[in-house]
């Protein structure tokens, strides 16, 4: 391919464009310009800003690392933590027994509920939870509390209530316990990793983590799907939806996100399903 980009050209451009603006731009500069002109100075500024950043990273000769690691950022802890917690020995949530801590904590289906076939016995979880410390200065896990154990127990309950349609004997969790305050960002990190219907962020077949909320009438898309919980009888849906209809959206989901990266989802979706998803 021809390069048609004028390089001494652009350099002269540069040179005149740098005479043009103050070595040391102060707040004054601003002074009897209309707002809307400000505005769009500030939009153009922005945009040639990123555009001079790329172009000068094109240019520079020593190029950038492949790989760069901020170990206490925060989207890096929660894939630290997330990864971890991936490598943790699955445990029947039907057996969660009291235990000191907080962190985040992921569940796992090994049922036949057809909806979920995308999903059943892999290691793609269908609900990934958090559960924040006592204290947000709490050290040890005695400090911490008991809020994982009993945010579990919450979802064995949940499930033990919905027996009509699945079964607590399908489901395992995995657990890890975290420093106070890092519990969020794993929480986040493996969401958007693993996409899990039940949560809420993905707008499918969530309220599986409400905790008998009154004050919202509207049936939650998992209740219309798995019922069972008393305080959720007198709970409509504002939408019309149906068992079958939010059953459509979770198969809908996880078609999507088979053909959103094939090469991921491939492998970590049940194999058996793959096979009858991709053409």
């Amino acid at each position: 391919m021809v390069n048609t980009f004028d390089v001494t050209k652009f350099e002269a451009s540069l040179r005149h464009f740098l005479k043009a603006v103050p070595k040391v731009p102060t707040p004054a500069i601003r002074d009897g310009v209309q707002e809307a002109r400000a505005e769009r100075l500030c939009r153009e500024l922005r945009k040639l800003a990123k555009i001079i950043t790329e172009m000068g990273e094109i240019f520079d000769p020593v190029r950038a690392p492949v790989g760069q690691i901020e170990l206490f950022a925060p989207t890096t802890i929660g894939r630290l933590i997330g990864q971890e917690l991936t490598k943790v020995v699955r445990q029947p949530l039907g057996g969660v027994g009291d235990f000191y801590g907080s962190g985040v904590y992921a569940i796992y289906y090994n049922g036949d509920f057809p909806a979920y076939a995308a999903i059943t016995r892999t290691d793609c979880p269908i609900y990934v939870g958090v559960a924040h410390p006592r204290s947000r200065h709490a050290k040890t896990p005695t400090q911490q509390g008991r809020s994982l154990a009993k945010r579990l127990s919450d979802h064995r309950k949940n499930i033990i209530a919905a027996n009509k349609s699945i079964s607590i004997d399908d489901f395992q969790y995995r657990y890890l316990v975290t420093e106070s305050g890092w519990q969020g960002t794993a929480e986040e990190f493996l969401i958007w990793l693993f996409w899990p219907v039940w949560n809420k962020e993905m707008k499918v077949c969530s309220g599986f983590g409400k905790h008998g909320d009154k004050a919202r009438k509207e049936l939650s898309a998992w209740d219309i799907l798995h019922g069972g919980r008393k305080w959720s009888v007198d709970q409509k849906s504002l939408k019309g939806k149906s068992a079958e209809t939010v059953k459509k959206d979770v198969q809908a989901h996880y078609f999507k996100r088979l053909h959103a990266d094939t090469g991921f989802w491939s492998h970590a979706f049940n194999p058996d399903w793959v096979k009858q998803n991709v053409s």
